[in-house]
């Protein structure tokens, strides 16, 4: 544990005490009631925390932490405890580059001046971003959950005939083959418009196929 926060074999942290004063202040709080909860357990609960410690050189250690009392005098009071820490910056670092990943993408669909709309397999709007929520006239949310077929493009184009209910199936089934395809779209109080659709595969965040329509 020591080589972790760049103390040397002489270096000591004689007491939990001394082991709380290097945890972030931020971190703190959450770590004191686990223990507390832990050392006033009457079983052998399981202490466990995730929480940044101060290295010796200033900077902070991300640590998983596993523990529990294992010997209790006759009273209750804790006489000995035994844990397991684990140095878990890395994946702590590469979860803050993810998370800052899908900000920086949430902010850029959001404020995009194009349509972007993700259906689902069976042709469901998933997500709808704001610009297309105001193009086609909905309200904020309205479009999640409907069939896009319907209320963003109608069952048949007016000015061709074309059966765009099969037409968006056929999308659905091989995005990649209609990757760019123009046809119509239509608003909410029925005025058509005519786009260019370009439609990517993709899955969502629990691995399931979906489909990115992006008007361009």
């Amino acid at each position: 544990m020591l080589p972790i926060l760049g103390l040397q074999a002489d270096d000591t942290l004689e007491s939990l005490a001394a082991w709380m004063a290097r945890i972030h202040p931020q971190d703190l709080p959450e770590f004191q009631t686990r223990m507390q909860q832990a050392l006033l357990a009457t079983d052998t609960s399981i202490f466990e925390a995730e929480y940044r410690l101060r290295h010796s050189e200033g900077h902070f250690v991300w640590l998983h932490t596993k523990g529990t009392v294992a010997e209790r005098l006759a009273d209750g009071t804790p006489r000995l405890a035994v844990g397991a820490s684990t140095n878990i910056s890395k994946r702590k670092i590469a979860e803050e580059a993810m998370r800052l990943s899908e900000a920086n993408y949430r902010e850029l669909v959001t404020h995009a001046s194009v349509v972007i709309v993700r259906l689902g397999p069976d042709g469901t709007i998933h997500f709808a971003n704001p610009f297309a929520e105001r193009l086609f006239g909905h309200e904020p949310g309205t479009l999640l959950g409907r069939a896009a077929v319907g209320c963003i493009v109608p069952l048949v184009e007016s000015s061709s005939g074309r059966d765009l209910a099969s037409l968006v199936a056929q999308v659905l089934a091989n995005p990649s083959a209609l990757a760019d395809i123009e046809f119509e779209a239509m608003t909410r109080d029925g005025r058509e418009l005519l786009v260019r659709w370009s439609n990517r595969a993709l899955t969502d965040a629990a691995g399931a196929p979906a489909l990115s329509l992006i008007h361009i």
